[in-house]
C-alpha cells in the first residue's frame, strides 16, 4: 500500500501582481508563445479562465503550460513564472466559497501564505478549457 504524501510540488506564477499556483502533476510542459503557435495549440489565458482582473492584462513574460489532460493537448497562457515550490498539506488554507461566487469558478481551491504574500491554488481540471463538454478556446495559428 502506497504511502499518503503529506505535500506537493506547485509551480508559481502572476498575473496582475497576482500570485497563482498549479499542482505540478498537471503540467505537462511549458512553451514559449512562438512554441505553441507552431503546435497550431489550442489555448485559454489565465485571466479569462479566472476573472481576476476587471481591467486589461498585459502579460510581460508569457508562457505557456501544457495541460497534463490525456490525448488533447491545451495550453493555458500565464506570465511570471517564478519557481516550483513543495508545500506541505498543512500549509494550505481551503478557499471559502465566496471566493467561487466573485470569480465564477471552483478552479480556485487553496491558499497558501509565503514570505512573499499570498499564493492562490488553482486546479486546471476544474476550468472549463479543461472540460470536454465546454468549448471556449481559441486557436495560436502560426
Amino acid at each position: 500500500m502506497e504511502a499518503c504524501t503529506q505535500e506537493i510540488e506547485i509551480l508559481i506564477f502572476s498575473v496582475k501582481g497576482l500570485k497563482l499556483g498549479v499542482e505540478t502533476a498537471q503540467v505537462k510542459g511549458i512553451l514559449e508563445m512562438e512554441q505553441a503557435s507552431g503546435m497550431d495549440l489550442p489555448v485559454s489565458n489565465i485571466h479569462d479562465l479566472i476573472k481576476i482582473c476587471p481591467e486589461p492584462v498585459v502579460y510581460k513574460s508569457p508562457k505557456v503550460l501544457l495541460i497534463n489532460r490525456g490525448s488533447s493537448p491545451f495550453g493555458i497562457v500565464v506570465d511570471r513564472l517564478e519557481e516550483i515550490e513543495t508545500v506541505r498539506l498543512g500549509r494550505i488554507q481551503l478557499m471559502p466559497f465566496l471566493i467561487e461566487k466573485c470569480t465564477g469558478t471552483k478552479a480556485i481551491w487553496g491558499s497558501v501564505v509565503d514570505g512573499e504574500g499570498v499564493i492562490l491554488l488553482i486546479d486546471f481540471y476544474k476550468l472549463p478549457c479543461c472540460n470536454p463538454s465546454i468549448e471556449s478556446v481559441e486557436k495560436i495559428s502560426g
